[in-house]
Order: structure tokens, then C-alpha cells, then sequence
């Protein structure tokens, strides 16, 4: 099973504009107690192992 979470301002994801940046996100990250900014995304694997990306 396989999801997408899109964090935006927009009224459709998809649309053009208005974007959130980089340097927004990161802001909101930093003061948000309950959200980490680590520098990779990782998930469990089906034979056990982990799939990390930087």
C-alpha cells in the first residue's frame, strides 16, 4: 500500500502557485517541537532491511 502527503498552501496541490520554499519549510520545521529535520528519509524494507535517502 502506498500513499502521498502534499503540505501546501494551494487550493489544488497540483496548481502552479502559490509554493511554500525551501527556506518556509525549513522555518516551520525548526519551531515545530513534534517535527525533525534530519536530512534523510528512511523506511523499513520487505526482506528486513532499511531503504534510506539523503
Amino acid at each position: 500500500m502506498g500513499y502521498d502527503l502534499h503540505i501546501t498552501r494551494k487550493i489544488n496541490w497540483f496548481d502552479a502557485s502559490p509554493s511554500i520554499t525551501l527556506d518556509d519549510w525549513l522555518e516551520y520545521v525548526a519551531n515545530d517541537p513534534e517535527i525533525q529535520h534530519r536530512g534523510f528519509a528512511e523506511t523499513p524494507t520487505a526482506d528486513g532491511g532499511v531503504l534510506r535517502v539523503e
